[in-house]
């Protein structure tokens, strides 16, 4: 997770990165919000399982404390896993 940031929405500066061994090679639609005064990060990995399937409708959700003056992010050790059955839309 790459964290930027910028004064004009124009021009930016990269400011820190944010990995965590074993989640998958990418993190698709990280998302950080607040609630409650807790920093929450939620993420779609991909390949976390390790077992060649991407899931498409999976989900990380873990705690995190984000500092946006030096854009470093801590995230918790502990963490929920979400992932729905494979489904189809449409008629086969």
């Amino acid at each position: 997770l790459l964290i930027y940031k910028s004064n004009d929405l124009q021009n930016w500066t990269y400011l820190s990165h944010v990995e965590k061994d074993n989640f998958g090679w990418m993190w698709e639609c990280p998302d950080y919000f607040e609630m409650d005064g807790k920093g929450i990060t939620v993420f779609s990995p991909m390949e976390f399982l390790n077992d060649g399937k991407a899931y498409d409708s999976a989900a990380i959700c873990m705690f995190s404390a984000f500092d946006e003056s030096t854009g470093t992010m801590q995230l918790a050790e502990d963490y929920q896993f979400l992932r729905s059955e494979e489904r189809r839309v449409g008629k086969e």
